[in-house]
C-alpha cells in the first residue's frame, strides 16, 4: 500500500526516480534526497548507513541548481549549467559522493 514521506511532506517534489534498492526526490529548491539502500554508496553519502528508510539530503549536491535527477545501479543529477554528476557503482568504478 503507498504510504506519504512524511519528512517530505512540507516540500513540493518535482521529481522521484527509483533504483534497484533506492530512490532519489529533488524538490522546488533542487534539493536532492536519497532513500533506500546505500551498500555501494548510491544514495549520495559518505556515512557508514546501509539502508535508509528515512529521505537524507545530499549535501554534496547543495551548492547546484540540480534540474533533473535519474536512479538505477547508481545514481545521477544534472545541473541547470549542464554538469552532470554521477555517485554510486556504475561501469566507472563506486564513487561514495557526487
Amino acid at each position: 500500500m503507498p504510504i506519504i514521506i512524511e519528512s517530505l511532506r512540507s516540500t513540493r517534489i518535482l521529481q522521484a526516480s527509483a533504483g534497484q534498492n533506492h530512490s532519489l526526490f529533488l524538490n522546488d529548491k533542487s534539493e536532492v534526497y536519497a532513500c533506500g539502500c546505500n551498500q555501494k554508496y548510491q544514495l549520495g553519502i559518505c556515512e557508514i548507513i546501509n539502508t535508509t528508510n528515512h529521505p537524507i539530503k545530499v549535501q554534496s549536491l547543495a551548492k547546484h541548481k540540480i534540474i533533473k535527477i535519474d536512479a538505477n545501479n547508481n545514481s545521477a543529477a544534472l545541473t541547470a549549467a549542464g554538469e552532470l554528476y554521477l555517485w554510486g557503482m556504475g561501469v566507472f568504478g563506486t564513487f561514495k559522493s557526487p
